[in-house]
């Protein structure tokens, strides 16, 4: 094998310069499959959270008069945090597709049937529970068509990276979407007709996007 392989001198010079070969690799790395993905709401929260507590550790360490000042936000980081835990913890509701066998299984559903549960919903003026049926909806339709794995336990995010690696064309709409629904569910937030509408215009362009 190594007898075949040609010395340096004999191969061929290059045809194009090292200058031309890095801009064809910008211009390969630019392209939408390539993107990091936008973060959501919940990762900029967190993102923020921990750049104050670098910031606040590090006045402590510091000493001096940044000290006392360090200590003081410190202290009034964790009572806002401890805060806006148990706030979340009123919030959360326990998931009715979940069953309790000894192991968290999520009930997997028919897009179909979580539209009709959606529509319902919406009905009833429980825009809530609607946006979360729509986003359910929308991550069962593209796993029925092979652009996500729906698997039991994963997260918003997950799909979302996993969403823009298959379908880059897409990746802003359902951000997007993912968006709405984090904040309508997992935040708590006033919930309107209007965001519900805004949810199903976005889900119907990211279906509307998969290659038939």
């Amino acid at each position: 094998m190594a007898s075949e392989l040609a010395a340096p001198d004999e191969l061929p010079p290059p045809n194009r310069s090292g200058e031309e070969i890095g801009r064809h690799i910008d211009e390969i790395l630019s392209r939408p499959e390539f993107e990091e993905p936008p973060r959501t709401l919940y990762e900029r929260i967190v993102d923020f959270v921990n750049e104050l507590i670098s910031e606040t550790l590090g006045a402590v360490l510091g000493g001096g008069r940044g000290t006392v000042v360090g200590l003081v936000l410190l202290a009034l980081l964790v009572a806002t945090s401890v805060a806006v835990w148990v706030r979340f913890a009123r919030t959360m509701s326990r998931d009715p597709d979940v069953r309790d066998t000894g192991a968290t299984i999520d009930e997997r559903r028919a897009a179909r049937d979580w539209t009709s549960e959606a529509d319902a919903a919406a009905v009833d003026g429980r825009w809530r529970d609607a946006m979360r049926c729509r986003y359910r909806a929308l991550i069962a339709r593209l796993s029925e068509r092979g652009v996500v794995e729906e698997i039991p336990g994963r997260t918003a995010g997950e799909y979302r990276h996993e969403l823009h690696r298959a379908l880059p064309v897409a990746a802003g709409d359902f951000g997007r979407a993912t968006e709405l629904f984090e904040l309508a569910w997992y935040g708590a937030a006033p919930t309107t007709p209007s965001d519900h509408d805004s949810f199903v215009e976005l889900s119907q362009r990211v279906v509307a996007s998969v290659p038939s």
